[in-house]
């Protein structure tokens, strides 16, 4: 229960169990989540009432008389240079190198920050609602062919040779095409063209493109995002823009959606199975391959893999 991780300001920090508790009830995933490591500030509760909260706050040195943290020791739960660790690993910005191509950094727009009661309220009427369901990623061939495509409004793109990168500034979703996709995709939008002038180019590249844009909010169509309840008849991919990024203190693979930050860890044998999703296949046709490989195959284990890597991007479904 020791506040180890909580959002920047550190005095007003929830207890790692009750936000987690908080977020498992009420389905609200943008109020309780961390920015930074647990910051025990001057005159806060935590610092006026270190044994209610199982810490031994630290004296400060000479030469530290203006800070206004001071560091703890946790009679419990993580210490302080674990939570550091913890919140270093798990920081969005930690991982951007990994999300922008390897270890060249650009400017992105700014982020947009929507207040907290917009994303409670948000949260009341989409999260829970939408909670148990899955995001289909459509094809352009089972789009409406008159149906028109264009940028959404909080979408920008940075040129950075040889890539284009185009960011949501509300959902924080990167998606990297070349600069030559870029250009004939640009074409297009200012032409105001349609699902069947994209279809008519015959060119492979773009089309894969636009479907990616499309189903992380980049782009827009006339057809609002179909969330399903999936079942083993829908097929399933891995995603193209996935990184492994290192290993969990367990051991796992710990692999990375550079399109929307989200992580999962897998062991080695689950690392394996993925690559039979690198072409659309249903959970039946992974059963009977295995079966195929004399492999017993555990239905519980095998819908938490997929349940897990489509929570994470890193499976997708597609019709």
């Amino acid at each position: 229960g020791v506040p180890s991780l909580s959002r920047k300001g550190g005095g007003g920090a929830f207890p790692a169990s009750y936000t987690t508790s908080l977020r498992a009830t009420c389905g609200v995933p943008y109020s309780t989540r961390g920015f930074t490591n647990f910051g025990l500030v001057m005159g806060s509760d935590v610092w006026n009432h270190p044994d209610k909260y199982g810490v031994s706050v630290m004296p400060k040195s000479q030469y530290e008389d203006l800070r206004l943290e001071v560091d703890y020791v946790s009679g419990t739960g993580l210490t302080l240079n674990e939570a550091k660790s913890l919140s270093d690993e798990h920081h969005i910005d930690f991982y951007m190198q990994e999300v922008i191509n390897g270890s060249d950094t650009i400017d992105l727009p700014q982020r947009l920050h929507i207040s907290e009661v917009t994303w409670i309220l948000d949260s009341i009427h989409a999260v829970r609602y939408k909670g148990h369901l899955t995001k289909v990623k459509r094809r352009l061939t089972s789009l409406n062919p008159a149906d028109r495509i264009w940028l959404d409004s909080k979408t920008s793109v940075v040129l950075v040779e040889p890539f284009a990168y185009f960011y949501n500034s509300e959902y924080h979703h990167v998606y990297a095409v070349s600069q030559l996709v870029y250009l004939k995709l640009a074409r297009l939008l200012e032409a105001d063209c349609s699902i069947s002038l994209i279809l008519d180019q015959g060119d492979l590249e773009l089309t894969r493109a636009i479907e990616e844009l499309l189903h992380y909010g980049l782009l827009n169509t006339n057809i609002d995002a179909d969330y399903v309840m999936h079942d083993n008849g829908f097929q399933l991919v891995k995603s193209s823009f996935v990184k492994e990024v290192g290993r969990s203190k367990e051991g796992l693979r710990v692999l990375l959606s550079c399109a929307t930050h989200r992580m999962c860890a897998v062991n080695d044998f689950s690392f394996a199975l993925l690559s039979l999703f690198e072409k659309p296949i249903t959970k039946n046709e992974v059963r009977d391959i295995l079966k195929k490989e004399g492999l017993s195959t555990n239905e519980e284990q095998l819908n938490k893999l997929v349940d897990n890597c489509m929570k994470a991007d890193i499976l997708q479904l597609i019709r």
